[in-house]
């Protein structure tokens, strides 16, 4: 009996979108760069890995990391329904084949900068290895305040009166809260723990392309001057 041993040789072949930024090198790994990506939100891009020989066999998706970091990395590499290829659930692919790759990221760190590398390798004693480098930004998701000050201007004692202010979130696709902090102090007037200023509707979630109205209402009973400073904290906003 006479035979001839083949090794298997995988190839990147071209990504299923053009406008992916995915760069095959000369050695014949792959970059992914993401670019500015909004947080919260899965981006992905595809690739394919193609069995360029006349022998069946199967690969793995192994990041290169320690594991510890690994549990913790927003990139993953996976098949189109969702399944790991990993060391225990390896892929099979056929003479001639190829198998899509879903690469995707999903970050809550905002002004992150990351990257990251996986070795996609076949099983058994002679490995042929390719090696996948990906990188992204998490970047701040947009959101103004239409005011930097409210003014009452000059108020009867006892008299009371509102002001709005608007906080835009102008993402297109990602949610947000907000919480308008007070710092509540007894100021001069009837009663302990009376302030002049009271907010409504002073944290909520706002909705992409959204707006939320705040409303301030004063309510001096001492003829002084009056000075608070509002802090307004919104989540993903730089």
């Amino acid at each position: 009996v006479r035979g001839i041993a083949k090794v298997p040789h995988l190839l990147f072949t071209q990504s299923a979108s053009a406008d992916q930024k995915i760069i095959t090198t000369e050695e014949g790994h792959a970059r992914i760069d993401f670019g500015s990506c909004a947080p919260e939100v899965s981006h992905t891009a595809s690739f394919t890995v193609t069995n360029a020989t006349a022998v069946r066999t199967s690969f793995v998706v192994r990041p290169v990391m320690k594991t510890s970091l690994a549990a913790s990395s927003p990139f993953d590499v996976r098949l189109p329904d969702g399944t790991s290829v990993g060391p225990s659930s390896p892929c099979s692919i056929g003479p001639l084949e190829s198998v899509p790759l879903i690469v995707s990221y999903k970050s809550s760190t905002v002004l992150e900068r990351v990257s990251a590398e996986f070795e996609i390798s076949t099983v058994g004693v002679l490995k042929n290895t390719l090696k996948l480098a990906a990188a992204a930004r998490c970047e701040p998701i947009p959101v103004k305040v239409n005011a930097k000050s409210l003014s009452f201007e000059e108020l009867q004692v006892g008299k009371i009166t509102t002001k709005v202010f608007y906080i835009i979130n102008e993402s297109p696709n990602v949610s947000t809260q907000y919480q308008v902090v007070h710092a509540r102090c007894s100021d001069v007037g009837e009663g302990v723990g009376y302030s002049v200023l009271e907010i409504d509707n002073s944290c909520g979630v706002i909705a992409p392309k959204s707006t939320a109205t705040v409303t301030v209402t004063a309510r001096p009973e001492i003829p002084v001057n009056y000075y608070r400073r509002l802090w307004i904290l919104v989540r993903h906003a730089s």
